[in-house]
């Protein structure tokens, strides 16, 4: 009976320790966690908190130059333009001219009538059931003779 309770004591006493190992190890990888979430966001770092995760840090190393390893290659994708993407050309355009009105076709100053030299164009992209087209938009530029 002795052996048998010493055996399990034993068995005991070695799953406890693992236990405690495994709770070092997850500690420090959330101090880690929590360094790179919450910590500095320069290169910088405080010789303090360098030496904590320096152990944690030099794991890490590898998956970060085998990353960045692959971003580098000829298939990395290049990030797209900033704003708005152009219309498909193949879509169906229905132009509405907007026409001001006719006091403002006429130059107040003067009296005379304003001549057009170009126009504003706005497209938008619209969507009637079952269909996509553009909505273009074109309004006189008008200046005085």
């Amino acid at each position: 009976m002795v052996v048998v309770l010493s055996v399990k004591l034993a068995e005991a006493t070695a799953r406890l320790a693992e236990a405690e190992q495994t709770i070092v190890r997850l500690k420090h990888e959330i101090l880690l966690l929590k360094h790179w979430r919450y910590g500095r966001q320069s290169e910088k770092s405080a010789d303090a908190t360098g030496s904590l995760f320096a152990a944690l840090e030099e794991e890490a190393a590898p998956m970060v130059i085998e990353d960045v390893a692959e971003e580098e290659g000829p298939s990395a994708k290049k990030k797209g333009a900033h704003g708005r993407r152009t219309l498909p050309a193949d879509l169906p355009v229905e132009r509405i001219v907007v026409e001001p009105s006719p006091e403002g076709k006429v130059c107040a100053p003067c009296g005379t009538e304003k001549i057009a030299i170009g126009e504003e164009i706005r497209r938008e992209l619209d969507y009637t059931p079952g269909t996509l087209f553009v909505r273009e938009y074109a309004r006189p530029v008008l200046r005085s003779v």
